[in-house]
C-alpha cells in the first residue's frame, strides 16, 4: 500500500441556491486515489492499518450521501511522483504541490475552449456529448467516462498525518484536547500514574485541507482554499491482554497496540467527518412536509443521505431584507426519533421531535448540525425536608436538613456505529 492519500471531492459545478434553501440536497460525488502522504518519521513505533483507515474514511468522510468516482491516473501522477521525492512537508506545502499538480491538470482540461464550447451539450443533446466526450477525452489522454467526472468537478480534499506515535503512557503520546468521550472517561473513571504505566497510547496528529472548484461568471474555473482543519486523537488499552473492537457488523480480536491504535483512528477520523459536515455545502437541508402530533415532524431525508437515529438538526426559517436577499434565522432544534428508508421510497420520510423553539409548520427547513455523538449534560438541584443525624458521620457538626444536588448523565449515540 502507498504511504500516499489524495482524495478528490466531485460534484454539480453550479446547482440551484433557491433549490437547496428548500431543503433538496445535492449529491456530491468524491473520486479517490488509493491512498495520502504520512510525513516521513511520522510513524513512531507503530504503522497506520490501511485496511481499517480506509474503512473509517468510508464511513465518516466518504458518506452515503456521496456518489464514488476514481480520479483518472494521467491527473495525479506528477503529484505522486513530486511528494514521494519530498523529505519533509507540512500542510501548506501540500496545498501548493496539489494546486500546482492536479490542480492546474483539471483546469487545463476544464478550461479548454472546446470543452467551454460543448459544456452544455450533456443536457441538451446526450449523443451529441457522448461524441465529442470520446473525441476530446482521447486527446488528453482519458476517457470519455473520465472526462465527465472532471466535468462535475467542484470539491478537492487531502488527509494527512503529520504524527503516529506509540508510547506507554499519556505524557509521552503527546497531548491533546479531549473530546466530550475523552472528557467523560476522565469523569467517570480515576486513574493513576501506575495504572497509566500498564496502558499502550497511540496518538495521530493531522487533518484534512479542502478546495473548491469555482466558475466565475465567464465560464472559467478556478481552485482555491475553502478550509483546513486540523484534528489530534489518541487511544489506549490495557497491556498484556487481548481486547475486542467492535464496529458495525465487524469485530476485531487485538491485542493493546493495535487496539490502541484502532481507537486513535476511529476517533481521528470521525472528528475530521463532523467538521467536513460543517461545510455548508456538505449540510443536509430538509423542509418540513408534515407536522406530526407530540411536536413532530417529518422531513424528506432517510437513509439514502445517511441519517441516523439521534441526529441533531436545527429548524431555520428564510426571511427576506429590505434589499430582497434570503437570510437564514434559528426558530429551533429537532432531533431524528425514526429514519425513513427512502432508497427506494423518495416518500418514506424520516420523524424529527422538535427539542427547543416554538412550534413551526410544513416548509420550515431542517438543516445538520453536525456533532461528536456524545452528550454530557449535569443538572444541579436543591432538596429540603432531610433528617441526616450528626452522629451518622464523623465530619458533621450538625444534622443535615437540606441539600444541594448534582446529577451527571452520559450518553453515546451508537447509530452510527450499528447501522
Amino acid at each position: 500500500m502507498k504511504q500516499l492519500l489524495l482524495c478528490l471531492v466531485l460534484s454539480l459545478a453550479i446547482f440551484s441556491p433557491a433549490t437547496a434553501q428548500h431543503g433538496e440536497y445535492v449529491r456530491k460525488s468524491i473520486s479517490s486515489v488509493e491512498s495520502v502522504w504520512i510525513k516521513p518519521g511520522a510513524e513512531q513505533g507503530i504503522r497506520l492499518d490501511y485496511p481499517f483507515f480506509e474503512n473509517m474514511m468510508s464511513s465518516y468522510i466518504e458518506m452515503s450521501r456521496f456518489d464514488f468516482n476514481q480520479l483518472p491516473e494521467p491527473l495525479i501522477k506528477e503529484f505522486r511522483e513530486r511528494v514521494g521525492q519530498m523529505s519533509d512537508a507540512d500542510e501548506e506545502t501540500l496545498a501548493e504541490l496539489l494546486q500546482e499538480t492536479v490542480g492546474d491538470a483539471i483546469l487545463d482540461i476544464l478550461n479548454d475552449p472546446e470543452v467551454i464550447q460543448n459544456r452544455g451539450l450533456a443536457l441538451r443533446d446526450e449523443s451529441a456529448w457522448q461524441t465529442f466526450a470520446a473525441t476530446k477525452a482521447r486527446s488528453v489522454g482519458l476517457t470519455a467516462e473520465e472526462l465527465e467526472v472532471l466535468m462535475n468537478s467542484s470539491y478537492i480534499y487531502l488527509p494527512y498525518i503529520r504524527s503516529l506515535r506509540l508510547a506507554t503512557s499519556r505524557s509521552q503520546a503527546g497531548t491533546t484536547t479531549p473530546d466530550a468521550s475523552r472528557l467523560a472517561s476522565s469523569l467517570m473513571r480515576s486513574t493513576s500514574e501506575s495504572e497509566e504505566t500498564d496502558n499502550h497510547y497511540v496518538y495521530i496528529e493531522g487533518g484534512i485541507i479542502w478546495y473548491a472548484v469555482n466558475v466565475s461568471p465567464d465560464g472559467e474555473f478556478n481552485i482555491s482554499q475553502l478550509l483546513s482543519i486540523t484534528a489530534n486523537a489518541y487511544g489506549n488499552a490495557e497491556r498484556g491482554k487481548t481486547h475486542s473492537f467492535r464496529f458495525g457488523n465487524e469485530r476485531w480480536e487485538l491485542d493493546s497496540r493495535r487496539y490502541a491504535l484502532y481507537e486513535a483512528t476511529q476517533t481521528w477520523v470521525r472528528q475530521l467527518g463532523i467538521d467536513t459536515q460543517q461545510i455548508k455545502d456538505f449540510q443536509l437541508r430538509a423542509s418540513i412536509v408534515e407536522v406530526l402530533p407530540s411536536h413532530r415532524y417529518s422531513l424528506g431525508v432517510g437513509r439514502a443521505e445517511g441519517v441516523y437515529v439521534d441526529d441533531l438538526y436545527e429548524l431555520v426559517e428564510v426571511r427576506l431584507t429590505p434589499d430582497g436577499d434570503e437570510t437564514f434565522h434559528r426558530v429551533g432544534f429537532s432531533r431524528i426519533t425514526r429514519v425513513g428508508d427512502n432508497t427506494e421510497d423518495i416518500y418514506n420520510y424520516s420523524t424529527a421531535r422538535q427539542l427547543t423553539g416554538r412550534r413551526q409548520g410544513i416548509g420550515v427547513i431542517a438543516r445538520e448540525y453536525p456533532r461528536i455523538g456524545y452528550d454530557l449534560r449535569i443538572t444541579a438541584g436543591f432538596s429540603e425536608g432531610l433528617r441526616i443525624p450528626a452522629d451518622q458521620f464523623f465530619w458533621l457538626e450538625s444534622d443535615i436538613t437540606e441539600s444541594i444536588n448534582f446529577d451527571l448523565s452520559y450518553a453515546y449515540n451508537l447509530a452510527p456505529i450499528t447501522g
